[in-house]
């Protein structure tokens, strides 16, 4: 179709009906996220989506929907998370799982539900903050709606077999979303049994001027409590109050990738230098280590490349630059 009259068909095409979409939604949106983005295989899409939207201890996701006809056709969703800065809450969300109909792409249906579900939050969370590491193909277009890009978070890597190295360089694809199989250290159910550990760790962090995930037992339990996902915690060597490793394996094309999620230590002692995180990435056995932070040791290399973050506020302020982040793997990664 040549392109004057395929941009003709667009606009005379007739505009989808965009609105929140709510529970009443849910049958139509899990149908659209399994036919679209895969969401079959290791849990049921329904599970999956309770845990990740409705369970999420910051509070349930916003959600908005475009129906065209009647039958739903593009879906976007904003993870709510919470943020500390200065001993001062900063509540953010991250876009998450949008879909478009094939039927309707090339309609503008991704900006349209993205620009609503911006003026429906600028109304009930005017000083919001908005962050996401989009891919390539979608950045663009975040863009253009006032997202900023801040660069890529220091990600660092500790090759852990060498003769994996010709695999690693062929693997530059998408990692699995589900995990491996593993059985080292514990579940984090299991490590928030020791409470006064746990509280011992959490009280012991300082303030910081930088913008950090709002910690709790409750959010690690959230976060990291999801069974498919197989999350794994390596403790210290006097157990939780001696800091914890959040780990888990996937496979990323012909490597076994072993991914560091979260890194709580005593006192909020920076990571460089620690033994627990190299002991963490070792016990899991992948190919080579994944890290979003400080360089945990000389063993380390700084990847080049790495998830872009990209941010915006709902107000006229601009968002924080990439030095203002304390940032790790569990609160960027795709999950």
């Amino acid at each position: 179709m040549a392109k004057a009259t395929l941009s003709r068909v667009i606009d005379e095409a007739p505009p989808v009906e965009i609105r929140p979409a709510g529970r009443a939604d849910r049958s139509a949106i899990l149908s659209l996220l399994t036919e679209q983005m895969g969401w079959v295989g290791h849990v049921p899409a329904a599970d999956f989506f309770a845990w990740k939207h409705d369970q999420n201890v910051f509070g349930i996701s916003p959600a908005w929907g475009a129906w065209d006809a009647g039958r739903l056709v593009g879906f976007r969703t904003m993870l709510r998370w919470q943020f500390v800065v200065d001993g001062k809450t900063v509540e953010g969300f991250r876009p998450v799982d949008t879909v478009t109909d094939p039927s309707v792409r090339r309609r503008g249906v991704f900006r349209a539900l993205t620009l609503r579900a911006m003026d429906d939050l600028r109304a009930s969370h005017p000083d919001a903050l908005i962050f996401n590491t989009p891919n390539l193909q979608s950045r663009p277009g975040y863009l253009k709606m006032g997202w900023t890009e801040l660069g890529r978070p220091k990600t660092w890597t500790q090759v852990r077999r060498i003769t994996a190295l010709p695999s690693m360089a062929r693997s530059r694809v998408p990692a699995e979303r589900w995990s491996q199989p593993a059985d080292a250290g514990v579940s984090i159910d299991v490590a928030l049994e020791d409470e006064v550990g746990m509280k011992h760790l959490l009280c012991s962090q300082p303030d910081s001027s930088l913008l950090r995930t709002r910690l709790s037992p409750e959010f690690l339990r959230w976060r990291y409590g999801f069974g498919p996902l197989r999350y794994r915690v390596i403790t210290g060597r006097g157990g939780v109050r001696d800091g914890i490793v959040v780990v888990r394996a996937r496979r990323r094309g012909a490597v076994l990738e072993t991914v560091v999620s979260d890194v709580i230590l005593p006192d909020g002692v920076a990571v460089g230098g620690s033994r627990l995180i190299t002991q963490a990435g070792r016990a899991l056995k992948g190919d080579y280590v994944l890290h979003v932070g400080s360089r945990p040791g000389r063993s380390w290399m700084r990847l080049a490349h790495g998830p872009v973050l990209t941010a915006r506020t709902l107000s006229a302020s601009a968002a924080p630059p990439l030095a203002a982040w304390d940032l790790r793997l569990g609160d960027i990664e795709l999950f």
